[in-house]
Order: structure tokens, then C-alpha cells, then sequence
């Protein structure tokens, strides 16, 4: 059987994303299985429409597999139906994170045969086995699909316990080169970094995140870990097949204990690998010392969801952390000259003229500029998706999903403003951050 893995376009008209991590997992896991696999990266090779048709009709495959997000439903239809116009006998499997949210939703909306929810790892192995054997898929955990147009969803495959046992993602399959050369938002940003002499690749240290902010999407309410060894051991072999001298921990979640990443700071040093870094991190989880043996170790931007300067809304969207934590660690990282990429949310409900100039204070207060706004966006299978339903805000799931866009823009409005004055007030409320910040 021949498969073609496909990263679609996420923003159109901006770049300097990562590696799709989860389709070089599932490469290498194909790849160990013998089966003959190809990549289609268009995200990293930014082809236009006209240029992905051309492609995919010139191509050869059995079945195809295509990682998602909800943002991109309307691509994601449209990728399908090409796909189905010139390979009509071939298999469309879709995952990530739109079909772990809203499985039967994409299978009765787009031309595709089979949604994997969760972990794919095993289940694509099972799957592809099923398929070549002709067998009924009903045995195969963790998919959805639909015989005779009938839509039957199979029991979840278990999560792997030890992502220790789950082999280090395929990068060959990949145009690598655009991935250590097109840099993140920060490292574009930030002045201090020399781009010219930057090697950046990303991996996954852990899967999941066990706290429940009303707004997030997620395909794992779990958190595993790697271990320090097995992370370590990823990182050397980037550094000796590519030779990066910069890693993007491209987790939801880093660590929920101070320990880990003390632990993996220790580690870097012993093994004197001599690379820069950044993670991701609550404000809650993190002290001085530890900002200190991060930074010897190498770390130089730490991500942050700060989301607002309002404590109001930070209790609405039940963040469990305080106004006063995050100046807190804010001023540390200052001190420490760690580079800060936080995001803000703009428009949760609860949301006034008196919270958002709170968040202005904030940044002010806290040395923040040039941050790029996010309105918040009701995403599938979320508390807040939910109370966008129940208050009437959407009265057509199907309709909402295919015209939801990129979060910067404004998909729906929870306040008591009129659109245009929210979009008003935060562009006012963004101007005087970035004047005076």
C-alpha cells in the first residue's frame, strides 16, 4: 500500500512554523510497518491552490493522510474534494486536532472516509492492516468512518503509557531545510538572535495538558511525559544530522512540576550540548532558580499564555492563576534578560472597557510590546463552545465551523459590544501597548 502524508496551509499569508511533529511520528511508524510513504508538506513549500491540484493529480496513492486543525476546516473540505476528483478509490484519512474535537461532524461535511480521534501511532498501523486485508474496520480503535454513509464511531484506542516506546519522528520525508530556516515569530522579532547563523528544529516532550481553561482545545486531557534520557537522546541526533543550535519545545504543556525542568536543565548541561531553547510554561509552575538553571542551560524565550491583565477574566475562563503571579515572573524573566512570547485573548465574555485597559496597564506595567493579539474564538468541543450555543451565539454549527478563521480575526463576539467597536477598542488597546510598552 502507498500512502501520502499531506501538512496543509494554515496562514495563508504568514510563515515561520515547525515541523508537523505528529506526521513525522506517524511516517516513522508507517516506515517501521514497510509501507511505502510520501510527504506533502504544503504548509512549509506555501504552494497555491493551483499548484496542490497539479501535484495531486500527478501522484500515485492507496490512501492518504492529512493532519488537521479547526481553523481550517473550509482547506481541509477542499483538499478532500480535489483529492476524491482525481484518486476516487483512494482512502482520505484525516486526524489531529479538528477530528479529535468534532469527529462525526468532518465525516458528514467533507469527502473524507475514516477521521482517526486521539493518538495515531497504533492506530494508523491497525488501520493500514485492516485495509489491505479487505478486513471490517470495525475492529480498528480510535476511528470513525462511514459505511454505507452511516456514520459508526469505534471504541478510543488506549494512550501509550510510555512515549518513551514511540521511535523518534521520520525528518527525511520532509523539506527540512525550510524548517531550520524559517524561524518562529520570536526569533524573527527579536533583534539579539543572528538569523543567518540560527538552526531551529522542534520536538514534543510531552503530550497533553491536565488543567481546564474553559477556551482550549485539546486532544489530550492526560499528560505524558518522555523521559530526560530519551528527550536528550532526540537532541543529540538533531544536532548531529542537522546540526541545530536552537530546539523549539513544541509542547502544549513543558512540565506540570518544577522538577522536570530543572532535571532536563541539568542534563543539557552535563552533556554539554551547548544549544539554545524555549518551552512553554504556566505562571504558577515556575520560581526564580529555576528561571536562573534554565537560562545557564541554554534557554533563552520562555511561551507564556497570559491571555489578559484582568483578574475577572482570568476567573471566567478558569485559568487558575493570578494577575499578581504573572508580574511576578514576568519581572523575573526581565531581570534574567529571558525573551517573553506571551499571548493575549481579546473579547472572553466578561470582557469591558475597564478589563482591557487592565491588560493595557499590564503590559505596561510588565516591559510587554509588540504582542500580536488574539480575539477569542469558540472552538469545538470546549466549555466556551458550549455557552456560545447555549447563549445563541451559534445557531449554526456547520455554518460557524466552515467560516471560522485564523484568531486573529474576530469569529464572535461574546461581549456587549457591537463588532466594529471591539475590533475598535482592541486595535486602540494593541497602538498604545506597542507605543508605550
Amino acid at each position: 500500500m502507498k500512502v501520502l502524508l499531506i501538512n496543509p496551509l494554515y496562514q495563508k499569508y504568514v510563515y515561520g512554523g515547525y515541523m508537523p511533529l505528529g506526521l513525522g511520528y506517524l511516517a516513522r511508524s508507517l516506515l517501521d510497518e514497510n509501507v511505502d510513504v510520501e510527504v506533502m508538506d504544503i504548509d512549509a513549500l506555501r504552494w497555491e491552490e493551483e499548484k496542490v491540484e497539479e501535484e495531486l493529480k500527478k501522484k500515485h496513492f492507496d490512501m492518504v493522510g492529512i493532519t488537521t486543525i479547526i481553523t481550517r476546516f473550509h482547506y481541509i473540505k477542499w483538499l478532500c474534494s480535489v483529492i476524491k476528483k482525481y484518486h476516487p478509490e483512494a482512502k482520505i484519512v484525516l486526524g489531529g486536532t479538528m477530528t479529535s474535537a468534532i469527529p462525526s461532524f468532518m465525516l458528514k461535511n467533507t469527502e473524507a472516509d475514516i477521521v482517526v480521534f486521539s493518538e495515531g501511532e497504533i492506530t494508523i498501523k491497525n488501520l493500514i492492516s485492516a485495509l489491505e486485508k479487505k478486513a471490517d474496520l470495525k475492529n480498528v480503535k480510535g476511528i470513525s468512518y462511514k459505511p454505507q454513509d452511516k456514520i459508526h464511531k469505534n471504541p478510543p484506542q488506549p494512550l501509550i503509557k510510555n512515549l518513551d516506546e514511540i521511535p523518534f519522528p521520520n525528518w527525511d520525508l520532509f523539506p527540512t531545510q525550510s524548517y531550520l530556516n524559517n524561524h518562529p515569530h520570536w526569533l524573527r522579532t527579536n533583534s539579539k538572535i543572528d538569523l543567518t547563523e540560527t538552526r531551529n528544529m522542534a520536538i514534543i516532550t510531552a503530550r497533553g495538558c491536565p488543567f481546564s481553561c474553559h477556551y482550549c482545545s485539546k486532544m489530550f486531557h492526560s499528560f505524558r511525559t518522555r523521559s530526560i534520557k530519551n528527550i536528550i537522546e532526540e537532541i543529540k541526533l538533531l544536532k548531529k544530522k542537522y546540526q541545530i543550535n536552537y530546539l523549539t519545545i513544541y509542547d502544549q504543556l513543558t512540565s506540570i512540576n518544577k522538577k522536570r525542568i530543572y532535571d532536563f536543565s541539568q542534563a543539557i548541561l552535563k552533556e554539554k550540548l551547548n544549544i539554545n531553547w524555549r518551552c512553554t510554561l504556566r505562571v504558577d509552575l515556575v520560581d526564580l532558580a529555576l528561571l536562573k538553571q534554565m537560562k545557564k542551560a541554554g534557554c533563552l524565550s520562555i511561551t507564556f499564555g497570559i491571555e489578559t491583565g484582568s483578574q475577572k477574566i482570568l476567573n471566567n475562563m478558569n485559568k487558575k492563576v493570578t494577575v499578581e503571579q504573572a508580574k511576578k515572573v514576568l519581572s523575573w524573566c526581565r531581570d534574567l534578560n529571558l525573551y517573553i512570547d506571551c499571548s493575549y485573548m481579546f473579547g472572553y465574555p466578561g470582557e469591558t472597557e475597564e478589563t482591557v485597559r487592565e491588560t493595557i496597564e499590564f503590559c505596561k506595567k510588565t516591559g510587554q510590546k509588540n504582542i500580536q493579539p488574539l480575539y477569542t474564538a469558540a472552538l469545538p468541543n470546549t466549555p466556551l463552545y458550549n455557552l456560545a450555543i447555549k447563549k445563541g451565539l451559534i445557531k449554526n454549527e456547520k455554518e460557524y465551523i466552515e467560516n471560522l478563521k485564523d484568531l486573529q480575526y474576530l469569529n464572535i463576539n461574546f461581549t456587549n459590544f457591537t463588532d466594529k467597536e471591539l475590533i475598535q477598542l482592541v486595535q486602540g488597546a494593541i497602538q498604545e501597548i506597542n507605543q508605550n510598552g
